[in-house]
């Protein structure tokens, strides 16, 4: 999932220090890079020793991280005779190289507590897959595909599922993730929605918008400068970001540093 962010996240390697050499033996980042908080530390120490090409790889092509207390979207949704607007709560979102991180969780009684380290660290990997997809891959597709990949990831962790039923077995009765039941969440519960060709080899297309006078603004997936309008149908979301909490720690030169390093590794 992708959001437009305020503030704006600094560069992962924003400081002066390389971003493969230890804080310590580098000057001081201008402004000083901030002590990573505590759910970062205990997210990575779920995520290695494993995890280390995959972090490595993250650091590697500057992936910053911005932690929120909350990300939600209030998506304007038309439910068959009239536009009204749908909730979605967000675990995190990505834009180009930035990643979200949500690490409150408010319970039915509206009480925040902070979300456990291996759901962040869930969330990292996901989020992470979604920074390397390409540009054009469709929405839909590179939520399958993060999904699919991180519950693979969650087996390779001995974690629990991460919804239910996203798992099946193999021949050899080994946990596998589900990628029929995989695909019909990410339908049911992301606020995706897409015209298919009305003919064979036809365009697909998204929708993207509201016109003034309520019908729906849909554009070419494989030209932005196809856009048309048509009068709304079934029961079709729009997505676009809504308010969300103000960043409480944004990632910058110490993040590469503590990725998968022991006490006996040092960066090369």
């Amino acid at each position: 999932m992708t959001l437009a962010k305020e503030p704006t996240a600094p560069s992962l390697n924003g400081g002066a220090c390389p971003i493969n050499r230890i804080v310590a033996e580098c000057p001081a980042a201008t402004p000083p890079c901030p002590p990573s908080d505590p759910w970062l530390g205990n997210a990575l120490k779920v995520m290695c020793p494993k995890d280390k090409a995959f972090l490595d790889d993250l650091r590697s092509r500057g992936v910053s991280i911005t932690a929120f207390d909350r990300i939600y979207y209030e998506d304007p949704y038309y439910d068959g005779s009239k536009w009204t607007i749908k909730h979605f709560e967000g675990g995190g979102s990505t834009q180009g190289t930035d990643m979200n991180i949500v690490i409150k969780n408010i319970d039915e009684k509206g009480v925040s507590h902070d979300i456990p380290a291996e759901s962040l660290a869930s969330t990292i990997y996901h989020e992470g897959i979604h920074t390397g997809q390409p540009d054009n891959m469709p929405w839909s597709e590179k939520e399958y595909d993060a999904y699919t990949k991180g519950e693979q990831w969650a087996i390779n962790h001995g974690l629990q599922e991460s919804f239910p039923n996203f798992r099946t077995t193999n021949a050899l009765g080994n946990p596998v993730p589900d990628a029929i039941a995989i695909r019909k969440f990410v339908d049911k519960n992301y606020p995706i929605a897409t015209d298919k060709p009305t003919t064979p080899g036809g365009s697909e297309y998204k929708v993207v918008g509201k016109s003034p006078s309520g019908d729906t603004v849909i554009q070419n997936i494989n030209d932005p400068t196809d856009v048309k309008t048509r009068p709304p149908h079934g029961r079709r979301y729009l997505s676009w970001a809504a308010d969300r909490t103000t960043a409480r720690w944004s990632s910058c030169a110490n993040l590469p540093i503590e990725m998968c390093l022991t006490t006996k590794e040092t960066p090369q």
